[in-house]
């Protein structure tokens, strides 16, 4: 009997970690638009919202507060992110590279996502992150978007939309075939 709830917990570990590791390229879904295609109000618990819900964050580091309006105008990468997530720190490298490879014409956003602030702020410098960070310190904005998986990547369209999401790390190579595909930006 032992043995065998213990093949079930390791399947269900396995299970949840294949879940975790593979991807969603698929476009987002609209949950919020009304009728005319406008953004419909900000998602429902559970709902995934169609339009990067505006707020403000905090910054970085000590820095202001971020302000998510402040992106509108100009493509943006949103990534959540957190160091007690081993493919999150296993991706940011690759949207370190991808950021510097497309320079201004697309935002780079990295929320980081219930963690302890030293343990970001230290990651972050290790690494040598250039792009913006943000705190979303109790994962309140992380569950507005209607993200479900760490890390998740959403590409937004310069009027907000959100054009893809994928849950699960990338590649640099794939993050450069999406930006291409979903905003028409290649390096």
């Amino acid at each position: 009997m032992l043995l065998a709830l213990g093949l079930v917990a390791a399947l269900l570990v396995g299970l949840a970690a294949v879940m975790m590791l593979t991807g969603d390229d698929r476009v987002a879904t609209p949950s919020g638009a009304g009728a005319t295609g406008a953004p419909g109000p900000a998602a429902a618990e559970g709902a995934v919202a169609d339009t990067l819900p505006l707020a403000t964050l905090a910054g970085f580091g000590g820095d202001g507060p971020v302000e998510i309006a402040d992106y509108r105008g100009t493509p943006v990468l949103v990534n959540f992110w957190a160091t007690w997530c081993p493919p999150c720190v296993d991706e940011m490298p690759a949207v370190q590279a991808v950021h510097e490879d497309v320079g201004q014409r697309v935002a780079f956003l990295g929320v980081n996502v219930r963690d302890a602030p030293a343990n970001a702020e230290a990651l972050a410098k290790e690494l040598g992150i250039s792009y913006d960070l943000a705190v979303d310190a109790e994962g309140d904005y992380y569950r507005e978007v209607g993200a479900r998986g760490m890390p998740t990547t959403l590409l937004v369209a310069p009027d907000g939309r959100i054009v893809a999401r994928h849950t699960g790390p990338l590649t640099a190579r794939r993050l450069r075939e999406l930006l291409g595909e979903k905003l028409g930006v290649t390096p």
